[in-house]
């Protein structure tokens, strides 16, 4: 029996950002589609519905998918041997899925959405079928307290950060980063994803 998460690594980048490698692959899962449908298949639930205030839900949608599929495992040992880390949850299925509504609230000319920082290593799997935007990387060059709950201001001014590096979102692209080193986001130039889902597969390292 074939497993949907087969995948093939023939076209990848090592790409330098501040002094970490950072890699690119296209066409990374051998059936995208396949992966695309199973994730779909499964309920996706707001992120973070327990924090509060936030506005998660009213002026954006910020929700996940989060399910076990013991085939994911296929890409354990690809992750973990490329970049000297563990799988955070192996067997686990996560994306990362948004959609923007109030176009006031979500001003993307001024700021960039939420710049942070992971506890490792972190691949994202693209599974948009359109080329838009990706993940930027950014240096802090101003302090930017944030101490209020991430939905309830996710937009940090843009004069506080100098974007490094951009990796755009292209269907099946995986881009896999040290998420510990880079202050890294979301980009959002346009507005492509205002009542429109953008998808992605998030895989942690620690």
């Amino acid at each position: 029996m074939q497993n949907t998460f087969e995948f093939d690594t023939s076209n990848i980048q090592r790409i330098r950002v501040l002094d970490t490698d950072l890699f690119v692959v296209d066409n990374f899962y051998k059936n995208p589609d396949g992966v695309l449908d199973l994730i779909e298949a499964q309920p996706a639930k707001k992120w973070k519905d327990w924090d509060k205030p936030s506005y998660n839900g009213e002026y954006f949608l910020d929700h996940r998918h989060d399910f076990v599929n013991e085939q994911s495992k296929i890409y354990n040992t690809f992750f973990e041997s490329i970049t000297g880390q563990k799988i955070a949850q192996p067997g686990r299925i996560v994306t990362n899925c948004m959609e923007f509504y109030d176009k006031k609230f979500n001003n993307y000319q001024e700021h960039y959405w939420g710049p942070h920082n992971d506890l490792g290593y972190t691949g994202l799997v693209y599974l948009n079928k359109i080329e838009s935007e990706g993940t930027n990387f950014y240096t802090r060059i101003a302090e930017d307290l944030w101490d209020t709950p991430e939905h309830f201001e996710p937009w940090r001014l843009k004069k506080r950060y100098k974007l490094e590096y951009h990796v755009p979102a292209k269907y099946n692209r995986l881009v896999l980063f040290d998420g510990e080193t880079l202050c890294h986001g979301m980009a959002v130039n346009s507005n492509t994803f205002f009542n429109k889902k953008r998808i992605n597969q998030a895989v942690f390292l620690s």
